[in-house]
């Protein structure tokens, strides 16, 4: 009897020993659960830390406007824009718009002529102007993007290399000093500076709701009115709403 109370004994303690190793086995497979879980979550953050080349800038502050592109606009002419109820997006968020837009169907839709300008001939509102394909390259975080744009007919080109862009939410405002040169019949071309603003929305499908704002700024005597005189301001808007992006 003592023997067999001894012998039960020791099964006993045997079943207790594997049942603890049963349930120690248990948890420690938990735990590599739970650092498979936790290398999941890991991945699943990095996966977010991919750069979005959608925007270019910040993103950190939707009321802001590069302090070089309102040095581009001296005197009031940024003020004399603005007040003709141009929208201008602000922010430090633009969305990247490096490529080429066609501007057509260039409809002018505000004018306000400079002191010196003939009284005979008639305001141009109503009226279209050429087509225009708008390039946008080299856009930096800080504000900074190349613009060229070229009349379709090639009769007038600008460059504005030092121009600069906000924007938030999909939607941008260029601001860009531009000397124009455009055939005047004469032996010289006639050649214009300008400061210049150009927003709108970016979409798959291009640019919506255009809005082009010039302010003339100086002449050579070979424009001889074919330009709006000095101290003008013009507001073209994209009548169908959409300036495309555009390939040869």
């Amino acid at each position: 009897m003592t023997r067999q109370w001894w012998i039960w004994a020791l099964v006993a303690a045997l079943m207790a020993l594997a049942a603890v190793t049963a349930c120690g086995g248990g948890g420690g497979g938990d735990d590599d659960d739970d650092d498979d879980a936790a290398d999941d979550d890991d991945d699943d953050d990095d996966s977010g830390d991919d750069d979005d080349d959608s925007v270019i800038g910040p993103a950190d502050d939707p009321e802001a406007i590069p302090a070089e592109a309102l040095a581009l606009f001296t005197g009031a002419s940024y003020d004399d824009i603005v007040a003709t109820g141009f929208t201008v997006y602000a922010g430090n968020g633009p969305p990247n718009i490096q490529s080429t837009f066609l501007i057509n169907n260039s409809l002018i839709v505000y004018e306000r002529r400079g002191a010196v300008s003939l009284p005979e001939i008639p305001t141009s509102v109503g009226t279209y102007e050429d087509d225009f394909l708008f390039t946008f390259l080299n856009q930096l975080a800080n504000g900074h993007v190349d613009i060229t744009y070229v009349a379709t007919d090639d009769d007038e080109l600008g460059n504005g290399g030092g121009a600069f862009i906000s924007g938030w939410n999909g939607c941008f405002t260029t601001y860009l000093e531009v000397e124009t040169e455009q055939e005047s019949g004469l032996e010289d071309p006639c050649v214009w500076t300008s400061v210049q603003m150009l927003s709108g929305c970016l979409t798959t499908a291009g640019i919506t709701n255009t809005e082009w704002a010039i302010f003339v700024k100086t002449q050579t005597p070979e424009c001889n009115y074919l330009i709006l005189p000095n101290n003008s301001i013009r507001i073209i808007d994209d009548e169908d709403g959409l300036s495309e992006y555009y390939e040869e």
